[in-house]
């Protein structure tokens, strides 16, 4: 983040989402944020429908909620108010904040900008993604298992297109 000069940086991607929390929500109906920064642990933001499901499968230990749900405490009705109040406690309201331009949608950028005056926005899709072409030795062993995973299925499936039809 320091490299391209970012106080915090919002990840709205799913991809990049997982990759930082650990969590898949596996259907995108509401947004997720991942907000990181310098100084401060990695915070995930989600509906409050997906609180329980995020605290099981995350590593992040703060998360924020959004929304109503049930009884649920939020930081806000939507993820804008929400947003827009993490990122006022963290003191990054007139910073430079780094969003996913490949990935955003154009209204999305509208709101980020309406919500957020005076910040300055940069492109950070290269950064999130040179990251994750770092691999460490959990993710190493992770894919090796995967493949010997793939390999199998993919023999299994020549086995049958090749065995004669009854």
């Amino acid at each position: 983040m320091a490299d391209y000069g970012v106080d915090v940086l919002l990840c709205f991607k799913p991809e990049h989402n997982l990759y930082i929390t650990g969590f898949s929500p596996i259907i995108y109906s509401q947004p997720m944020v991942a907000i990181l920064t310098p100084s401060h642990e990695p915070i995930m933001l989600l509906h409050a429908l997906r609180d329980e499901h995020g605290r099981a499968s995350s590593w992040v230990s703060d998360i924020q909620l959004f929304g109503v749900w049930g009884d649920k405490e939020t930081a806000g009705v939507d993820w804008q108010t929400a947003l827009a109040s993490i990122l006022n406690e963290l003191g990054v309201t007139d910073k430079r904040i780094g969003v996913e331009e490949e990935f955003i949608s154009v209204g999305c950028h509208r709101q980020l900008k309406n919500m957020l005056p005076r910040a300055e926005f940069l492109d950070v899709s290269e950064l999130i993604d040179r990251c994750r072409l770092t691999k460490d030795p959990d993710e190493v062993l992770h894919a090796r298992i995967a493949s010997k995973i793939a390999d199998v299925g993919m023999h299994g499936s020549s086995d049958r297109r090749t065995s004669p039809r009854r």
